[in-house]
């Protein structure tokens, strides 16, 4: 019998960037050429986050619209991960 669940997992990222990379001009063209709803400094956090969570970037990658992560001090470290729920469904 074939079954079907639901998991939440819950992972704490650590990101650091250079913040003085994140000029008004770059995040003017990033929000222009990128996505309009990543136009400050916390989204582009969140944004970075979310993409090194979901596996598409590291500390040593080229990211889309940055660049190689070390030209703007971008580092991720993993604090914490685990699953908080599991249901059928």
């Amino acid at each position: 019998m074939t079954k079907k669940y639901e998991v939440e997992v819950v992972r704490t990222v650590l990101v650091t960037i250079d913040e003085t990379k994140f000029t008004p001009k770059f995040l003017e063209e990033f929000s222009e050429y990128i996505s309009s709803s990543i136009d400050d400094i916390p989204s582009h956090i969140e944004h970075l986050a979310w993409t090194f969570a979901a596996g598409r970037a590291d500390d040593d990658q080229f990211i889309e619209g940055y660049g190689p992560a070390k030209d703007f001090g971008i580092k991720f470290q993993e604090i914490d991960d685990y699953v908080s729920d599991v249901r059928e469904v």
